[in-house]
C-alpha cells in the first residue's frame, strides 16, 4: 500500500497521556530511509507527546460540553427554583423558574437576579435593610461553602403580603463535594404551611373550649391513663 501510494520510509510514536494510548503519530516520506531515522527520535515522541495532549483536551472539552448540557437540561426539568453558587457565593447558574421567582421571594428579596449576583452580599444588604431572615440564609449558606455543614434548611414567608406565600430553602454541596459551590433550591410550600397553621387554629380553638367547659372532660388511653383532663374535672372529682 505504502509503495503504491510512493512512500518508501516510516516512522511512528505512541501518543500516550497518563499511560493510555490515544492513538500513534506517524511521519513518512517518499524517500527511503528519510523518515526511518526519525525512529525514536526525541522530536517524533515530543509531537506525540503535544498532539496525545491536544486530543485529550478534546476529549474532555467534548465531554465536558456534554455534561453541561445534561445538567443544566436537569435544572430546567425541576419545579423548584434553583440558583448555583460558586464557592464565593456568586450566581453561575440558574433555570428559567428562577428570574421571576427571585424579584421578590428570596430571603433577600430582590437583590439576586442571576448569574453573576453575588448571593451572600444580597443577604447582608438586605439584612441592613431589615430582613431578619437575610442574615440567617447567609449564615446558613456560608456553614455549607465553608465546610461546616453538610446542607442548610430554612423555611420563610414570601417578601409580598397578599397572597402571602410560603418557601422553603436548602442549600446542598455541588456534587457532594466542600467548598466546591453550593446548589440552592426554593420550592413552595406554601399548601402545606397553610394546612398546618389551620390544624393548629382548629387545636388552639378546641383545647379554649374544652378548658372552660361546664363538663369535665378527660382522655383515657386503653391501658385506662389518664393523658388529659380540663380544669373542670379537678373542681368536679377534688383530683388533680
Amino acid at each position: 500500500l505504502f509503495t503504491r501510494l510512493g512512500l518508501h520510509s516510516l516512522a511512528a510514536a505512541p501518543m500516550l497521556v497518563a499511560d493510555r494510548l490515544l492513538g500513534m503519530l506517524a511521519v513518512a516520506s517518499d524517500t527511503p530511509l528519510d523518515a526511518a531515522r526519525l525512529t525514536g527520535s526525541p522530536l517524533l515522541d515530543q509531537m506525540a507527546l503535544l498532539l496525545g495532549n491536544a486530543l485529550e483536551k478534546q476529549r474532555v472539552s467534548e465531554a465536558l460540553r456534554a455534561s453541561e448540557g445534561l445538567s443544566s437540561a436537569v435544572i430546567e426539568s425541576l419545579s423548584a427554583n434553583i440558583c448555583v453558587l460558586d464557592r464565593h457565593g456568586v450566581v453561575t447558574r440558574v433555570n428559567k423558574q428562577w428570574s421571576a421567582f427571585a424579584r421578590d421571594n428570596t430571603p433577600a428579596g430582590g437583590l439576586v437576579e442571576g448569574p453573576g449576583a453575588d448571593y451572600l452580599a444580597a443577604c447582608r444588604r438586605a439584612a441592613e435593610l431589615g430582613e431578619p431572615l437575610a442574615a440567617r440564609a447567609e449564615e446558613g449558606i456560608r456553614s455549607v461553602l465553608e465546610g461546616k455543614a453538610d446542607s442548610f434548611r430554612m423555611e420563610y414567608p414570601s417578601g409580598q403580603e397578599e397572597p402571602r406565600r410560603w418557601y422553603a430553602m436548602q442549600a446542598t454541596p455541588v456534587a457532594g463535594r466542600r467548598r466546591g459551590g453550593v446548589v440552592i433550591a426554593h420550592r413552595d410550600t406554601t399548601e402545606a404551611t397553610v394546612a398546618l397553621q389551620k390544624l393548629s387554629q382548629s387545636e388552639e380553638r378546641f383545647r379554649v373550649i374544652v378548658e372552660n367547659a361546664h363538663e369535665a372532660v378527660l382522655h383515657v388511653d386503653g391501658a385506662g391513663r389518664i393523658l388529659y383532663a380540663n380544669p373542670r374535672v379537678q373542681s368536679m372529682f377534688g383530683y388533680s
